[in-house]
């Protein structure tokens, strides 16, 4: 069991707005972070920034939408010059999870 003190990869991941300055550098890896807040406050913005940056490094990525109101439409309006990428990226990693059959690997 690693003990969280004892840990030495203190590699953030950038939020890519002024919140990396307010978060001594940006997300801690290794974590599960909650972005919360009130309607228009820009929480989803910063989820795909962050996604958008992490899958641009070749990384994978998961995006955990828990009201279901993020579109394909709204990523690729936000950030056309990375949405392709983007989008690509999110279809290798799906396509590598799921059998030739159509069903989910385990």
């Amino acid at each position: 069991m690693k003990i969280l003190s004892n840990m030495t990869d203190q590699e953030k991941i950038s939020t890519n707005s002024p919140l990396d300055e307010l978060l001594d550098g940006g997300i801690e890896k290794r974590t599960i972070t909650q972005i919360y807040g009130p309607p228009g406050v820009g929480k989803t913005n910063i989820c795909l920034n962050i996604a958008i940056g992490v899958a641009k490094r070749g990384k994978k990525v998961v995006y955990i939408d828990t009201e279901g109101g993020i579109s394909v439409d709204r990523i690729r309006h936000k950030f056309q010059k990375t949405a392709r990428t983007f989008l690509q990226t999110l279809h290798q990693a799906f396509m590598r999870l799921v059998s030739p059959s159509g069903s989910f690997s385990s």
